[in-house]
């Protein structure tokens, strides 16, 4: 595979994501490499003539070539990506990009449906990020339900779990239990399928290698692993909106061609609902930077760990605080790049009477803490977020970045609020 990256030092090298590179350089380096986004589109047109030349290029760089934008495939890129699994033999896995991990999550349900003439099906969704449940719960035919207690009552056709809720309460669950019910409760033979959305903790946690074990075992499972890969992944630089699956089965089921035909399904319905990457987006995550374990870990485990230092240092009489390392119980799994926090009176007015406290007094002191959304940034953040609009329900949430200068400030203007 030959693709022509930005030169010298816009490249990043393992040994080099340290806390001083990316302080000094990651401003100056996210605009190369958005500079860089254009460069297949220099070469190709969105609708490229059939050149015998443009073909052989796209085919050595992409693995296939395209006569639209819209029905791009990218094989080599997201071979890449799936490598980064290490699946183990006895395993069929496909990776998938998409442009979003939203996306990544419907697209796998309307092709499970499509794939299989259901007319309805059965979700049990563990009730974490607000908007892929509200998302689900708009397609036509789904019967959603949110998952409580760990309780799996009847014969649900697909689950969907984060190993830590993007919620109020930030808890890690046991997932393996989850899926043990899921499976067990299987009155008719059927192919189900699971999907775990873990953007909060990166696949270097999920305990994948028990995850195999489990597929190897249920062969009758479509196992869909998703991801955002917009912030842990680029460093926090958000350099190209991109959601990654990691579709997995066995090979020795009686559905497996069934299963395979899932695959098919899913690269077709991606060119269908205008989900696939575009050519910018796609170079923008084509940087091996982006698909390599190593930097995952290394950048991710800093975020995580300063997360969970700051939350065990907050403490006060006027708010509560969310995040896995507080939980009575510990998983692989149980980090987040965040740390929820309900104040009390809990009410909109006491959170937007903090937000003001927080901004004045960041500007007194002169730190690196600022106001924004999402997680996984460099350097900190912090929001309101009114999590339920029918309960009126709101939540400050802290995102440490991966910068851990100003930590001990930061919580003394939090345990002060």
């Amino acid at each position: 595979m030959n693709i022509e990256y930005i030169k010298t030092d816009t490249i990043l090298e393992t040994e080099k994501i340290s806390l001083n590179y990316i302080r000094l350089h990651r401003e100056d380096f996210r605009k190369k490499i958005i500079k860089d986004k254009s460069y297949w589109e220099s070469l190709w047109y969105k609708s490229p003539s059939k050149i015998a030349n443009s073909i052989e290029e796209q085919n050595k760089i992409l693995g296939d070539n395209f006569v639209y934008e819209r029905n791009l495939r990218y094989p080599n890129i997201e071979n890449y990506y799936g490598e980064t699994f290490a699946v183990p033999d006895g395993l069929t896995y496909k990776a998938l990009l998409y442009n979003s991990g939203i996306g990544a999550i419907v697209n796998s349900i309307r092709t499970y449906m499509d794939g299989y003439s259901r007319k309805k099906i059965q979700i049990l969704c563990s009730r974490g990020y607000f908007e892929t449940f509200y998302y689900i719960s708009g397609l036509p035919y789904v019967y959603v339900t949110e998952l409580e207690n760990y309780d799996v009552l009847i014969d649900y056709d697909v689950l969907i779990v984060e190993p830590v809720l993007y919620s109020e309460k930030m808890q890690s669950i046991d997932y393996f239990q989850i899926m043990d019910k899921f499976v067990s409760n299987d009155t008719v033979k059927k192919i189900k399928m699971i999907i775990i959305d873990c953007t909060l903790t990166t696949h270097l946690h999920l305990d994948i290698d028990r995850l195999y074990d489990f597929m190897r075992v249920n062969k009758e499972v479509i196992l869909v692993i998703t991801e955002s890969l917009l912030k842990l992944h680029q460093l926090g630089l958000e350099i190209s909106s991109a959601g990654l699956t990691q579709i997995i089965f066995s090979e020795a089921g009686k559905f497996t061609q069934s299963m395979k035909n899932f695959l098919d399904k899913c690269e077709k319905n991606r060119e269908l609902y205008s989900i696939n990457l575009s050519l910018n987006n796609l170079r923008g995550i084509s940087h091996p930077f982006m698909y390599s374990n190593e930097v995952l870990s290394i950048y991710s485990s800093a975020i995580f760990n300063n997360n969970g230092w700051v939350a065990q240092r907050l403490n006060s009489e006027k708010f509560e605080v969310f995040h896995p390392i507080l939980d009575d119980w510990n998983y692989l799994w149980s980090v987040s790049p965040m740390i929820i926090i309900k104040l009390k009176p809990d009410r909109k007015a006491r959170y937007i009477e903090a937000l003001k406290f927080i901004e004045n007094r960041v500007s007194e002191m002169k730190i690196e803490f600022y106001n924004g959304a999402s997680f996984g940034f460099f350097e900190s953040r912090y929001e309101i977020i009114n999590y339920s609009i029918e309960r009126d329900e709101w939540f400050l949430k802290l995102a440490i970045g991966f910068n851990n200068k100003d930590l001990e400030k930061i919580i003394d203007i939090i345990n002060n609020l």
